[in-house]
């Protein structure tokens, strides 16, 4: 509850507080995408347009952990900490996780056989095509060389759903005091507190917090 209550202090009770970044997919491949445009930077894999690296979620190590970009964090040097360093082997067309889950490739899921929106993930090395990976330096594209199965090139993208609206900007909240401005943070903060219904308060006592619906409060990471 606390946590909730900061958030609302803070004024960032929007869909912006949260853990995971764009979930990585591989869609049909478009060279003026700027979704599917990455550079190579040193030990990372940087999106073009919006200058944030391949991470995996939730820094996890195993197989079928999930990709996505996420804010790049190389002053980061905590153990366990490190899920963001991948290397691309021209050879071989393999994209290398380097950190944590060293050794790890990245993976188009099920060979990319349900076609746009397949996940991308990271897996153990099997040396097969749904882990290997044509780069274009000029696109940016990354391109799976399932090809041959799909039938249709696939390219890395970032799939980002449009952002969640604040809490306070839509209703009920918007019209409720907890998202009255010109109120004391005491008053916003009981009456906030007091709308919050008993069957939602045990999912805000855990790190990862679920939310309150009812309030349009989304989840949220503290």
């Amino acid at each position: 509850m606390t946590k909730i209550v900061c958030l609302l202090a803070a004024g960032t009770l929007s869909a912006a507080v949260r853990t995971t970044g764009p979930a990585l997919v591989a869609n049909d491949c478009n060279a003026s995408n700027p979704a599917q445009q990455f550079d190579l930077a040193g030990a990372n894999i940087v999106q073009r347009y919006s200058g944030l690296c391949f991470d995996i979620d939730g820094y996890r190590t195993n197989n079928q952990a999930p990709l996505q970009v996420y804010a790049c964090h190389g002053g980061d040097h905590a153990k366990g900490h490190q899920n963001q360093g991948f290397a691309y082997n021209a050879s071989s067309k393999e994209i290398v996780a380097t950190s944590d889950a060293a050794g790890k490739r990245v993976d188009l899921a099920n060979y990319g056989a349900d076609g746009p929106g397949e996940v991308v993930w990271i897996y153990q090395r099997t040396g097969a095509t749904n882990q290997q990976w044509r780069y274009d330096a000029a696109t940016g594209l990354f391109t799976s060389m399932a090809d041959a199965t799909l039938g249709r090139p696939l390219c890395i993208d970032s799939s980002a759903p449009p952002p969640l609206p604040r809490a306070c900007d839509v209703e009920p909240g918007k019209g409720q005091p907890w998202c009255d401005a010109s109120l004391s943070r005491e008053a916003r903060v009981a009456d906030l507190v007091a709308r919050i219904q008993p069957s939602e308060v045990v999912g805000l006592f855990s790190n990862g917090a679920k939310g309150v619906k009812s309030l349009n409060i989304p989840p949220y990471q503290w």
